[in-house]
């Protein structure tokens, strides 16, 4: 037996098979797009968070006041439950303020990751982990009288 398939059958599968390497194709354009306008938005907001805090820690920082820089690290860490912790670290290392208050007083220890962004400011975002948990690790300096006399430390969960 022979089978002859004709001219309009052939046509059909061609195109079909053009409209779903066509489909296919914009729906992977599409998602990476999304994807990449959902990590910008991401990030605008943690440097942003990471900027007012700074902004806020400056003067108590200077003037010592961990009783301001507690209420600022611990109200930042409610403010967003996707917020892991929230740290204000002096320049030698020492954690001023830690939303997880029994960190205060102790060495800060710095994360290893991957470096996502660098800011001209002087901030970071760097992606790592902390535990089994994949986090964005937002660091922004305390400029206070164009010194830097610290760093504001924010840990977002990548997942959430």
């Amino acid at each position: 037996m022979k089978y002859f398939i004709g001219i309009r059958f052939k046509m059909a599968i061609l195109i079909s098979i053009l409209l779903a390497v066509i489909t296919l194709s914009s729906s992977i354009i599409v998602i990476n797009l999304m994807n990449n306008s959902i990590l910008e938005n991401f990030l605008k907001r943690g440097v942003s968070m990471g900027t007012d805090a700074a902004v806020s820690a400056g003067y108590s920082l200077m003037a010592n006041d961990l009783l301001a820089l507690d209420n600022l690290s611990v109200q930042l860490n409610e403010s967003a439950e996707d917020i892991i912790y929230v740290a204000v670290v002096d320049t030698e290392g020492m954690i001023k303020a830690h939303s997880d208050l029994g960190k205060a007083g102790q060495s800060f220890l710095k994360s290893k990751g991957n470096i996502i962004r660098n800011y001209t400011n002087g901030g970071t975002v760097m992606k790592t982990d902390l535990g089994d948990i994949p986090v964005f690790e937002f660091k922004v300096p305390i400029i206070f009288s164009e010194n830097n006399i610290g760093h504001v430390y924010i840990d977002i969960d990548a997942d959430a």
